[in-house]
Protein backbone atom coordinates (compact mmCIF):
# COMPACT_ATOMS: atom_id res chain seq x y z
CA UNK A 1 0.00 0.00 0.00
CA UNK A 2 1.27 3.43 -0.72
CA UNK A 3 -0.09 6.79 0.06
CA UNK A 4 0.59 9.81 -2.50
CA UNK A 5 -0.09 13.50 -2.64
CA UNK A 6 -4.09 12.63 -3.94
CA UNK A 7 -4.11 9.57 -4.12
CA UNK A 8 -3.81 6.08 -2.51
CA UNK A 9 -2.80 2.68 -4.57
CA UNK A 10 -2.60 -0.76 -2.44
CA UNK A 11 -2.73 -4.47 -3.21
CA UNK A 12 -5.86 -6.49 -2.53
CA UNK A 13 -4.96 -9.86 -1.32
CA UNK A 14 -4.98 -11.39 -5.25
CA UNK A 15 -2.38 -9.30 -5.70
CA UNK A 16 -4.46 -6.68 -8.16
CA UNK A 17 -3.86 -3.12 -7.85
CA UNK A 18 -6.46 -0.65 -6.26
CA UNK A 19 -5.62 2.98 -6.64
CA UNK A 20 -7.87 5.92 -5.52
CA UNK A 21 -8.20 9.66 -5.02
CA UNK A 22 -6.92 12.68 -7.99
CA UNK A 23 -6.50 11.15 -11.45
CA UNK A 24 -5.64 14.36 -13.43
CA UNK A 25 -2.75 12.72 -14.33
CA UNK A 26 -3.77 8.85 -14.73
CA UNK A 27 -2.20 8.27 -11.48
CA UNK A 28 -5.17 5.64 -11.04
CA UNK A 29 -5.59 4.29 -13.68
CA UNK A 30 -3.80 1.14 -12.41
CA UNK A 31 -2.50 -1.69 -14.75
CA UNK A 32 -3.58 -5.02 -15.19
CA UNK A 33 -1.51 -8.13 -13.55
CA UNK A 34 -0.64 -9.55 -9.98
CA UNK A 35 1.76 -7.74 -7.61
CA UNK A 36 3.01 -7.62 -4.44
CA UNK A 37 4.83 -4.22 -3.75
CA UNK A 38 3.50 -1.03 -5.12
CA UNK A 39 4.94 2.62 -4.61
CA UNK A 40 3.24 5.91 -5.10
CA UNK A 41 4.55 9.58 -5.51
CA UNK A 42 2.62 12.74 -7.03
CA UNK A 43 1.92 12.17 -10.38
CA UNK A 44 2.90 8.35 -11.33
CA UNK A 45 3.31 4.78 -9.42
CA UNK A 46 5.17 1.80 -10.09
CA UNK A 47 4.44 -1.68 -8.76
CA UNK A 48 6.90 -5.03 -8.83
CA UNK A 49 5.24 -8.39 -9.60
CA UNK A 50 6.81 -11.28 -8.07
CA UNK A 51 9.01 -12.33 -10.50
CA UNK A 52 10.68 -8.95 -10.12
CA UNK A 53 9.08 -6.59 -13.22
CA UNK A 54 8.30 -3.87 -12.46
CA UNK A 55 4.96 -1.61 -14.10
CA UNK A 56 4.98 2.11 -13.87
CA UNK A 57 1.83 4.32 -14.53
CA UNK A 58 0.82 7.82 -14.41
CA UNK A 59 1.96 10.86 -15.80
CA UNK A 60 3.50 10.37 -19.31
CA UNK A 61 5.26 13.76 -20.57
CA UNK A 62 7.42 14.58 -18.15
CA UNK A 63 10.90 14.72 -20.03
CA UNK A 64 13.15 12.39 -19.26
CA UNK A 65 10.49 10.15 -18.84
CA UNK A 66 9.05 8.78 -15.33
CA UNK A 67 9.14 5.21 -16.62
CA UNK A 68 9.13 2.66 -17.49
CA UNK A 69 13.21 1.46 -16.25
CA UNK A 70 15.51 2.36 -18.38
CA UNK A 71 16.89 -0.92 -17.94
CA UNK A 72 15.11 -4.24 -18.07
CA UNK A 73 16.05 -6.29 -14.84
CA UNK A 74 14.91 -7.90 -12.07
CA UNK A 75 13.77 -5.62 -8.90
CA UNK A 76 13.96 -6.70 -5.42
CA UNK A 77 12.26 -3.36 -4.34
CA UNK A 78 11.01 -0.20 -5.79
CA UNK A 79 10.32 2.97 -4.87
CA UNK A 80 8.51 6.32 -6.43
CA UNK A 81 9.46 10.15 -5.82
CA UNK A 82 8.95 13.63 -7.12
CA UNK A 83 9.70 13.12 -10.18
CA UNK A 84 11.96 9.97 -10.31
CA UNK A 85 12.24 6.08 -9.25
CA UNK A 86 14.90 4.05 -7.96
CA UNK A 87 14.76 0.44 -7.40
CA UNK A 88 17.37 -2.27 -5.87
CA UNK A 89 17.81 -5.13 -8.61
CA UNK A 90 18.41 -8.47 -7.83
CA UNK A 91 22.08 -7.84 -7.49
CA UNK A 92 21.40 -5.78 -5.14
CA UNK A 93 22.74 -2.87 -6.92
CA UNK A 94 20.82 0.51 -6.91
CA UNK A 95 19.24 1.90 -10.28
CA UNK A 96 17.86 5.40 -10.20
CA UNK A 97 15.48 7.08 -13.78
CA UNK A 98 13.24 10.50 -14.36
CA UNK A 99 14.30 13.60 -13.50
CA UNK A 100 18.04 13.57 -12.10
CA UNK A 101 17.50 16.77 -10.18
CA UNK A 102 15.30 14.86 -8.15
CA UNK A 103 17.02 11.44 -7.46
CA UNK A 104 20.20 13.65 -7.41
CA UNK A 105 23.44 13.27 -9.64
CA UNK A 106 25.52 12.65 -6.40
CA UNK A 107 25.30 9.02 -5.99
CA UNK A 108 27.03 7.60 -3.08
CA UNK A 109 30.88 7.54 -3.22
CA UNK A 110 31.98 3.35 -3.65
CA UNK A 111 30.57 0.46 -4.82
CA UNK A 112 26.87 0.35 -6.09
CA UNK A 113 26.45 -3.10 -4.10
CA UNK A 114 25.07 -4.88 -0.85
CA UNK A 115 21.84 -2.54 -0.71
CA UNK A 116 18.45 -4.36 0.50
CA UNK A 117 16.36 -1.29 0.37
CA UNK A 118 15.49 2.10 -1.35
CA UNK A 119 13.46 4.96 -0.20
CA UNK A 120 12.42 7.99 -2.57
CA UNK A 121 11.11 11.06 -1.20
CA UNK A 122 10.56 14.88 -2.84
CA UNK A 123 14.13 15.93 -3.87
CA UNK A 124 16.56 13.08 -2.33
CA UNK A 125 16.52 9.03 -1.85
CA UNK A 126 17.78 7.01 1.20
CA UNK A 127 19.09 3.40 0.61
CA UNK A 128 19.91 0.80 3.69
CA UNK A 129 22.99 -1.85 3.27
CA UNK A 130 22.67 -5.22 4.25
CA UNK A 131 25.02 -4.15 6.88
CA UNK A 132 22.39 -1.64 8.30
CA UNK A 133 24.27 1.01 7.10
CA UNK A 134 21.89 4.00 5.67
CA UNK A 135 22.86 6.71 3.15
CA UNK A 136 21.53 9.62 1.86
CA UNK A 137 21.56 11.58 -1.21
CA UNK A 138 19.84 14.22 -3.30
CA UNK A 139 18.70 17.71 -2.40
CA UNK A 140 20.04 18.52 1.30
CA UNK A 141 18.35 22.32 1.52
CA UNK A 142 17.03 21.69 5.32
CA UNK A 143 19.67 18.27 6.57
CA UNK A 144 17.33 15.97 5.25
CA UNK A 145 20.25 14.26 3.30
CA UNK A 146 23.20 13.65 5.91
CA UNK A 147 22.09 10.96 8.15
CA UNK A 148 22.94 11.78 11.46
CA UNK A 149 25.30 12.33 13.41
CA UNK A 150 27.15 13.66 10.69
CA UNK A 151 27.30 16.79 9.27
CA UNK A 152 29.72 16.60 6.60
CA UNK A 153 28.44 16.98 3.37
CA UNK A 154 26.45 14.52 1.25
CA UNK A 155 26.50 11.09 0.70
CA UNK A 156 26.65 9.87 4.36
CA UNK A 157 26.55 6.75 6.10
CA UNK A 158 25.38 6.06 9.55
CA UNK A 159 25.06 2.33 10.77
CA UNK A 160 22.50 0.20 12.44
CA UNK A 161 19.70 1.38 10.91
CA UNK A 162 17.04 -1.75 9.99
CA UNK A 163 14.67 0.76 7.65
CA UNK A 164 14.67 4.39 6.33
CA UNK A 165 12.34 6.82 4.71
CA UNK A 166 12.81 9.56 3.06
CA UNK A 167 9.69 12.53 2.97
CA UNK A 168 9.40 15.86 2.20
CA UNK A 169 12.33 17.82 3.32
CA UNK A 170 13.03 15.52 6.23
CA UNK A 171 13.83 11.68 6.58
CA UNK A 172 13.44 9.47 9.78
CA UNK A 173 15.24 6.40 10.28
CA UNK A 174 14.42 2.55 12.21
CA UNK A 175 17.64 1.60 14.58
CA UNK A 176 18.02 -1.96 14.73
CA UNK A 177 16.81 -1.69 18.47
CA UNK A 178 13.82 -0.30 17.37
CA UNK A 179 14.10 3.42 18.05
CA UNK A 180 12.85 5.69 15.50
CA UNK A 181 15.01 8.96 15.00
CA UNK A 182 14.63 11.15 12.76
CA UNK A 183 16.50 14.78 10.68
CA UNK A 184 15.89 17.35 8.33
CA UNK A 185 13.42 20.26 8.82
CA UNK A 186 11.26 20.07 11.78
CA UNK A 187 9.30 23.14 11.69
CA UNK A 188 6.12 21.45 12.14
CA UNK A 189 7.86 19.13 14.46
CA UNK A 190 8.23 16.11 12.49
CA UNK A 191 11.90 14.91 13.30
CA UNK A 192 10.35 14.98 17.17
CA UNK A 193 10.30 11.01 16.92
CA UNK A 194 8.44 9.88 20.15
CA UNK A 195 10.46 7.52 22.27
CA UNK A 196 9.84 3.63 22.44
CA UNK A 197 10.42 0.65 19.95
CA UNK A 198 8.90 0.48 16.92
CA UNK A 199 8.87 -2.22 13.98
CA UNK A 200 8.02 0.29 11.11
CA UNK A 201 8.48 4.11 9.82
CA UNK A 202 6.98 6.19 7.12
CA UNK A 203 7.12 10.11 6.27
CA UNK A 204 4.64 12.22 4.54
CA UNK A 205 5.16 15.77 3.35
CA UNK A 206 5.66 17.05 7.16
CA UNK A 207 4.79 14.69 9.13
CA UNK A 208 5.99 11.14 10.31
CA UNK A 209 4.12 7.46 11.31
CA UNK A 210 5.77 4.28 13.41
CA UNK A 211 3.68 0.99 13.81
CA UNK A 212 4.79 -0.81 16.90
CA UNK A 213 5.32 -4.41 16.77
CA UNK A 214 1.47 -5.02 17.88
CA UNK A 215 -0.07 -3.07 14.72
CA UNK A 216 -1.07 0.46 16.99
CA UNK A 217 0.65 3.94 15.28
CA UNK A 218 2.23 6.91 16.60
CA UNK A 219 1.97 10.08 14.19
CA UNK A 220 3.73 13.26 14.93
CA UNK A 221 4.63 16.29 12.97
CA UNK A 222 2.19 18.82 11.01
CA UNK A 223 -1.53 18.15 11.67
CA UNK A 224 -3.42 20.50 8.92
CA UNK A 225 -5.51 17.88 7.50
CA UNK A 226 -5.47 16.09 11.06
CA UNK A 227 -3.44 13.63 9.55
CA UNK A 228 -1.83 13.48 12.93
CA UNK A 229 -4.75 13.88 15.77
CA UNK A 230 -7.04 11.79 14.15
CA UNK A 231 -4.16 8.72 14.18
CA UNK A 232 -7.01 5.96 14.92
CA UNK A 233 -6.13 2.89 17.72
CA UNK A 234 -6.84 -0.11 15.29
CA UNK A 235 -3.65 -2.12 15.04
CA UNK A 236 -2.62 -2.02 11.18
CA UNK A 237 -0.49 -5.07 9.15
CA UNK A 238 0.82 -1.65 7.74
CA UNK A 239 0.86 2.12 6.98
CA UNK A 240 2.01 4.12 4.57
CA UNK A 241 2.61 8.08 5.32
CA UNK A 242 1.53 10.34 2.40
CA UNK A 243 1.76 14.17 1.51
CA UNK A 244 -1.43 14.79 4.08
CA UNK A 245 -3.19 11.70 4.70
CA UNK A 246 -2.05 7.98 6.29
CA UNK A 247 -3.60 4.52 5.79
CA UNK A 248 -3.45 1.65 6.94
CA UNK A 249 -4.11 -2.07 6.38
CA UNK A 250 -6.32 -3.27 9.13
CA UNK A 251 -4.84 -6.28 10.76
CA UNK A 252 -8.06 -7.87 11.56
CA UNK A 253 -10.20 -7.35 8.46
CA UNK A 254 -7.83 -6.79 5.64
CA UNK A 255 -9.38 -3.30 4.90
CA UNK A 256 -7.59 -0.02 4.05
CA UNK A 257 -8.71 2.48 6.65
CA UNK A 258 -7.05 6.32 5.88
CA UNK A 259 -7.19 9.73 7.94
CA UNK A 260 -6.35 12.95 7.35
CA UNK A 261 -6.53 15.22 4.12
CA UNK A 262 -9.69 13.72 1.71
CA UNK A 263 -9.89 16.36 -1.17
CA UNK A 264 -9.59 14.27 -3.80
CA UNK A 265 -11.08 11.08 -2.26
CA UNK A 266 -7.67 9.93 -1.42
CA UNK A 267 -8.82 9.07 1.89
CA UNK A 268 -11.58 6.90 0.80
CA UNK A 269 -10.42 3.54 -0.10
CA UNK A 270 -12.31 1.36 -2.41
CA UNK A 271 -13.75 -1.52 -0.71
CA UNK A 272 -11.80 -4.90 -0.72
CA UNK A 273 -9.14 -7.53 1.23
CA UNK A 274 -6.10 -5.87 1.22
CA UNK A 275 -4.44 -8.19 3.40
CA UNK A 276 -1.24 -10.13 2.60
CA UNK A 277 -1.12 -13.63 3.81
CA UNK A 278 2.61 -12.85 4.98
CA UNK A 279 4.82 -13.81 8.16
CA UNK A 280 4.76 -10.02 9.12
CA UNK A 281 0.98 -9.86 9.15
CA UNK A 282 1.20 -13.19 11.40
CA UNK A 283 3.36 -11.74 13.82
CA UNK A 284 1.82 -8.39 14.01
CA UNK A 285 -1.58 -10.30 14.61
CA UNK A 286 0.29 -12.50 17.20
CA UNK A 287 1.72 -9.06 19.41
CA UNK A 288 -1.63 -7.90 19.05
CA UNK A 289 -2.73 -11.10 21.07
CA UNK A 290 0.60 -10.84 23.39
CA UNK A 291 0.16 -6.98 24.01
CA UNK A 292 -3.34 -7.96 25.55
CA UNK A 293 -2.08 -10.37 28.55
CA UNK A 294 -0.40 -7.05 30.04
CA UNK A 295 2.29 -6.69 32.42
CA UNK A 296 5.61 -8.34 32.92
CA UNK A 297 4.59 -11.01 30.85
CA UNK A 298 4.11 -9.12 27.38
CA UNK A 299 7.04 -7.06 28.03
CA UNK A 300 9.67 -9.63 27.49
CA UNK A 301 7.37 -11.37 24.86
CA UNK A 302 7.17 -8.44 22.59
CA UNK A 303 10.84 -7.61 22.76
CA UNK A 304 11.70 -10.80 20.88
CA UNK A 305 9.00 -10.65 18.60
CA UNK A 306 10.14 -6.81 17.84
CA UNK A 307 13.62 -7.80 16.99
CA UNK A 308 11.51 -10.82 14.65
CA UNK A 309 9.23 -8.07 12.82
CA UNK A 310 11.93 -5.73 12.09
CA UNK A 311 13.76 -8.27 10.33
CA UNK A 312 11.32 -9.16 8.19
CA UNK A 313 10.19 -5.85 7.58
CA UNK A 314 13.42 -4.38 6.49
CA UNK A 315 13.33 -5.28 2.96
CA UNK A 316 15.93 -7.94 2.29
CA UNK A 317 14.31 -11.92 1.72
CA UNK A 318 17.78 -13.35 3.27
CA UNK A 319 17.64 -11.62 6.18
CA UNK A 320 14.02 -13.29 7.38
CA UNK A 321 16.10 -16.32 9.07
CA UNK A 322 17.82 -13.84 10.95
CA UNK A 323 14.01 -13.83 13.10
CA UNK A 324 14.27 -17.25 13.44
CA UNK A 325 16.31 -16.69 16.69
CA UNK A 326 14.46 -14.26 18.12
CA UNK A 327 10.66 -16.53 17.03
CA UNK A 328 12.78 -19.30 18.89
CA UNK A 329 13.23 -17.09 21.72
CA UNK A 330 9.64 -15.82 21.85
CA UNK A 331 8.32 -19.84 21.78
CA UNK A 332 10.63 -20.62 24.97
CA UNK A 333 9.48 -17.76 26.96
CA UNK A 334 5.94 -18.90 25.85
CA UNK A 335 6.65 -22.33 27.16
CA UNK A 336 7.81 -21.09 30.30
CA UNK A 337 4.90 -18.69 31.30
CA UNK A 338 2.36 -21.53 30.71
CA UNK A 339 4.85 -24.25 33.00
CA UNK A 340 4.75 -21.35 35.37
CA UNK A 341 1.05 -20.40 34.93
CA UNK A 342 1.36 -17.51 33.99
CA UNK A 343 -0.23 -17.65 31.30
CA UNK A 344 -3.47 -20.46 31.00
CA UNK A 345 -2.69 -23.51 29.47
CA UNK A 346 -5.05 -22.69 26.08
CA UNK A 347 -4.07 -19.77 25.45
CA UNK A 348 -0.26 -20.05 25.73
CA UNK A 349 -0.31 -23.21 23.61
CA UNK A 350 -2.72 -21.45 21.04
CA UNK A 351 0.55 -18.54 21.15
CA UNK A 352 3.05 -21.45 21.08
CA UNK A 353 1.42 -22.98 17.82
CA UNK A 354 1.12 -19.70 15.74
CA UNK A 355 4.60 -19.20 17.02
CA UNK A 356 5.64 -21.96 15.43
CA UNK A 357 3.43 -21.59 12.51
CA UNK A 358 5.52 -18.44 12.04
CA UNK A 359 8.70 -20.11 11.94
CA UNK A 360 7.76 -23.00 9.75
CA UNK A 361 6.53 -20.00 6.88
CA UNK A 362 9.92 -18.36 6.91
CA UNK A 363 11.78 -21.95 6.98
CA UNK A 364 13.48 -21.63 10.22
Amino acid sequence: MSAALSHTCAIRSDGTLACWGENSSGETNAVAGSFVQISSAELHNCARASSGAVSCFGYTEWVPPLFPPPQPGTFRMVSAGGLHTCGVLSDATITCWGDGEFFGENFPAGPNSNYRSVDSGWRHVCAVRNDDSAVCWGSDSNGQAPVPPSNEPVPIHYTLISQVSAGGLHSCGLHTNGTVECWGLSTSGQTNAPTGTFVEVQTGWAHSCARRVDGTVACWGADNASQVSDTPTTPFAEISAGYFHNCGIVLATGAVECWGDDQFDQSSPLPGDYRAATAQAALTSLAGQVTALGGTVAKPLLASMTGASMRLNDGNPANDKAACGKLGATRNKLAEFVATDRIDDATGLSLIGQTVAIRNQIGC
